[in-house]
C-alpha cells in the first residue's frame, strides 16, 4: 500500500467543496492529525462489524481444520488496497483532474474506506445467508423490502453500528457514506414483470438502502453532483476493485487447494470457441449447456451498453491462456505458488491500469469503468469460480444445511421475541434492536452474527447442551 504521504486528491467543484463533502457529523479532537477520510477508514477498521468479517463466509465457511481461503475480512482488505491503488493511478494523471472534479471529486482514502466497509452487511454464510434472510423477511416478517447485504452495509455504517449515543452509526463523512453505495437506489416495489426494463429488474435483485434509512441515504447523496442511480466516483472505484478481487483471489484460493478443475474450465472455454464463436448472442437457439454461452447471453441482455461480442471472444482466448499458465506447474509446490502469485499480481496490475473515466455517466456506465476487453475477462473469471467451484455438488450439501440452520434460527428467535413473558431475557443486543426496530432489528441482530456464532446459537436454542452460557451472542 502506498505511503500515507503519497495520498492525492482532486477537489470537487463548488458547491460540493471537499471541506463540505468530507465534513464530519460530529467534531473531532483538534489534536488529531488525521484528515476526515483517514478518520473514516480507521473507524471502520476498529468497528465490530468489520472485525466480525473474519468469521463470515466468502465462498467456503472459515474452518480452522480446513485449507486456508479468503474470508470476508481478507477479501475486504484486498478490495480496499486495490480500490486505493486504482484511485491513485487515476489521480497521477493530471489530464483527468478536470473531469474528476466535474464528477464530484476523487479521494484515494475514501475509496479505501469504502473497500473496507463494503461487505459489513453480509450475514452468516455470505450470499447463501443473504438469500435466506431476504425470503424470510418478506414471507414471515412482513418486511416487503426483504434483506440485502449492500443495503445492510449502508444501514450499519450510517445508522446502527453502536459507537456513540447518537443514531449516526460510525459517524462517517458524506463522501464515505456515498462511496459504500454500490447500488444507489431503493428496492423496486414488487417483483418486476418479464417485460420490465433492465434497471427495474436490477433494482429488485440488488439495492443499496432500505426505505427507513432514506434520510441517511439522501444526506449522503446530497454531495454527489451526478444523476439519480449513478454511483459516486469512489463507489465506482470500490465496485471495480470488488470485481477484480473476487475474480482473482478466489480463483487463486481454489486453484492452490486443488478444488478448481482448471482443465475442465479450459475445456469448456475451448468447446465454446469451437461451437459458439461468431453466433448472435441475442439468438436463444436450443438449450445450451455450456456455461460460457449462457454467460454471453446474460451479458448481452443485462449489460447491453457494455457487451461486445468480439471482445467476449477475445476474452475467452485470453482467459484460456491464463488457465493454461496456472496449470504450468504442479499444484502444491513452492514454484507453483510463486507462479500463481506472479500471475495474479500481473493481472491485477493490468486491470487497475485499464480503468477509464466516463464524463457523462449513467447507471449502466458509471463514472469509472474497466476498459472493455478487461471487463469481459473479469466476467469470465467470475463465472469460472461460480460454475466450477460454487456449483460443486459437495458444496451444495453444505449450503443446504446452512440454509436450513438459518431458517431454524430465525424461527426460534421470532418465537422468543414474541414471548411476552420471557422477552426480557433475550440477548441484550437483540432485546435492544428488536425493541427499537421490530423485525428489522431482529434481522440486524442475526445478520451481525459470524458463521460459527449462528451455528452455536442455533444449537443452544435447540437444546444441544454444549453451550451453557450464550455470552458470545451479546457482542
Amino acid at each position: 500500500m502506498p505511503a500515507e504521504s503519497q495520498v492525492v486528491r482532486v477537489v470537487p467543484p463548488a458547491p460540493h467543496t471537499r471541506d463540505e463533502r468530507l465534513h464530519k457529523q460530529t467534531e473531532t479532537s483538534p489534536s488529531d492529525p488525521r484528515g476526515p477520510a483517514r478518520h473514516d477508514r480507521d473507524r471502520i477498521y476498529y468497528s465490530a462489524g468489520f472485525r466480525r468479517l473474519a468469521g463470515v463466509t466468502q465462498v467456503f465457511t472459515p474452518d480452522p481444520s480446513g485449507f486456508l481461503t479468503h474470508n470476508r475480512l481478507t477479501h475486504s482488505l484486498k478490495v480496499a488496497q486495490v480500490g486505493r491503488s486504482l484511485a491513485e493511478v487515476l489521480l497521477a494523471r493530471s489530464d483527468l483532474h478536470e473531469v474528476l472534479e466535474s464528477l464530484g471529486g476523487l479521494d484515494a482514502e475514501v475509496a479505501e474506506a469504502a473497500g473496507l466497509a463494503h461487505d459489513v452487511g453480509h450475514p452468516p454464510f455470505g450470499h447463501i445467508g443473504e438469500a435466506v434472510l431476504d425470503r424470510y423477511a418478506r414471507e414471515h416478517l412482513s418486511l416487503p423490502e426483504g434483506y440485502e447485504g449492500n443495503a445492510q452495509t449502508f444501514r450499519i455504517v450510517a445508522r446502527v453500528e453502536p459507537r456513540s449515543r447518537k443514531p449516526n452509526g460510525l459517524d462517517l463523512t458524506a463522501a464515505t457514506r456515498a462511496a459504500v453505495l454500490k447500488y444507489p437506489w431503493l428496492r423496486a416495489g414488487s417483483v418486476p414483470a418479464a417485460e420490465a426494463d433492465v434497471l427495474t429488474h436490477l433494482r429488485w435483485k440488488k439495492f443499496g438502502v432500505y426505505e427507513e434509512d432514506r434520510e441517511a441515504y439522501e444526506s449522503a447523496r446530497s454531495w454527489v453532483p451526478l444523476p439519480e442511480n449513478v454511483q459516486s466516483v469512489e463507489a465506482a472505484a470500490m465496485d471495480i476493485a470488488d470485481d477484480i478481487t473476487y475474480a482473482l483471489h478466489d480463483l487463486e484460493d481454489f486453484h492452490e487447494s486443488g478444488l478448481l478443475d482448471s482443465t475442465a474450465a479450459r475445456e469448456a472455454l475451448t468447446t465454446w470457441k469451437q461451437s459458439f464463436a461468431g453466433r448472435d448472442p441475442q439468438d436463444p437457439g436450443p438449450l445450451v449447456e455450456n456455461p460460457f454461452e449462457r454467460l454471453r447471453a446474460k451479458l448481452a441482455k443485462e449489460y447491453a451498453v457494455r457487451f461486445d461480442a468480439e471482445a467476449f471472444e477475445d476474452a475467452v482466448t485470453s482467459v484460456g491462456a491464463h488457465l493454461l499458465q496456472l496449470q504450468s506447474e504442479s499444484v502444491g509446490t513452492r514454484r507453483a505458488t510463486a507462479n500463481t502469485r506472479r500471475f495474479v499480481s500481473q493481472l491485477i496490475t493490468d486491470f487497475v491500469g485499464a480503468v477509464q473515466v466516463q464524463d457523462q455517466p449513467t447507471w449502466d456506465q458509471p463514472p469509472l469503468m474497466l476498459e472493455n476487453q478487461h471487463w469481459h475477462q473479469v466476467q469470465l473469471l467470475k463465472e469460472i469460480t461460480q460454475q466450477f467451484v460454487i456449483q460443486r455438488p459437495d458444496l451444495a450439501v453444505i449450503q443446504r444445511g446452512q440454509q436450513a440452520l438459518l431458517r431454524g434460527l430465525l424461527d426460534d428467535l421470532v418465537t422468543w421475541c414474541e414471548d411476552a413473558k420471557d422477552k426480557r431475557r433475550l440477548p441484550g443486543v437483540l432485546r435492544e434492536s428488536y425493541g427499537e426496530y421490530g423485525n428489522r432489528g431482529l434481522l440486524d441482530y442475526v445478520s451481525g452474527l459470524s458463521d460459527l456464532q449462528a451455528v452455536a446459537l442455533h444449537r443452544a436454542l435447540r437444546g444441544d447442551g454444549r453451550h451453557t452460557l450464550a455470552t458470545s451472542f451479546t457482542h
